[in-house]
């Protein structure tokens, strides 16, 4: 680990934690942390990264035990709570509470990457321009700036051009997106901005970079559940690149994290030795 000054990290993750609440096909149900802060600082702490992490949470937060940092309490708000129903055509999430959004007033460390990983709009565009300012690599993940509720408190996306946030493409380094959101961007438009990372489950990720474009296979393996999987990825990319990895190998990093994710239901725990190596222990 290196010894950096003080208000300095080599990772920030920004994001606010969840209640999870996941309903599975025959009717049994799981309640656990989420949120993919939650899920990103257990990757980046199990490949031994220096990193700190700003988040919000209510007075009700249920885990803070099973937290790999310190949130902070907003006693007048309700952690941000998501309630995940599998259905033969995928699942239908509802928000029942949301917590504080992050300002750019909570950011106060410098970082070398940052990584913007909203739930549901908490991390405002004000708040990414300021990341962009404290950071030398910003990385987002699109699901936290296309995601709004419907009238039924059902999340649902919208085209980001549609958004706040459209006029921020141009601040990020590296934008996650996955194969259900590729509708809601112009893919032509943003990877003149950006390079996008478009996550594809068992089948990988996409590179699109502003000339060019690659794919990278991520290994079989078999899957108890997804969720958190592409917030596993993105920090294993980040962790990447902080070692110094090339974006290819931060990809293929980012690939076996978020396999490994899918392979117990809610938060693992990493335990990684060095990047390079697959990581060999994890566990619920």
């Amino acid at each position: 680990m290196s010894h950096l000054p003080f208000n300095t990290t080599d990772i920030l993750i920004v994001g606010n934690p969840t209640h999870d609440v996941i309903v599975q096909k025959d009717g049994s149900k799981y309640e656990g942390l989420g949120g993919a802060v939650s899920y990103a600082a257990s990757v980046v702490k199990g490949l031994k990264q220096n990193f700190r992490a700003v988040s919000k949470v209510g007075g009700d937060f249920k885990y803070l035990d099973q937290c790999s940092f310190s949130p902070e309490k907003i006693t007048n708000f309700q952690t941000t709570c998501f309630i995940n129903h599998d259905h033969p055509n995928g699942r239908i999430f509802s928000v029942p509470a949301q917590c504080a959004p992050i300002s750019p007033d909570d950011i106060h460390h410098q970082a070398h990457i940052a990584l913007a990983c909203g739930v549901i709009g908490e991390v405002l565009a004000e708040t990414l321009a300021r990341l962009r300012q404290q950071s030398k690599i910003l990385i987002g993940d699109i699901q936290g700036l296309i995601r709004r509720l419907n009238s039924s408190g059902e999340v649902v996306h919208t085209d980001i051009k549609s958004t706040p946030f459209h006029v921020s493409m141009h601040l990020f380094d590296f934008l996650k997106v996955n194969e259900e959101e590729l509708p809601f961007i112009d893919i032509a438009l943003c990877r003149k901005k950006t390079t996008i990372l478009v996550t594809r489950g068992e089948d990988g990720c996409t590179v699109y970079e502003q000339k060019s474009e690659y794919h990278v296979q991520t290994p079989p393996r078999p899957s108890i559940d997804s969720t958190g999987a592409g917030d596993c990825f993105l920090a294993g990319f980040a962790s990447g690149l902080n070692r110094g990895l090339t974006t290819r190998e931060a990809v293929n990093l980012g690939n076996t994290c978020g396999g490994l994710a899918t392979q117990t239901m809610g938060v693992p725990k990493f335990e990684v030795f060095r990047v390079g190596q697959t990581p060999s222990k994890y566990a619920k």
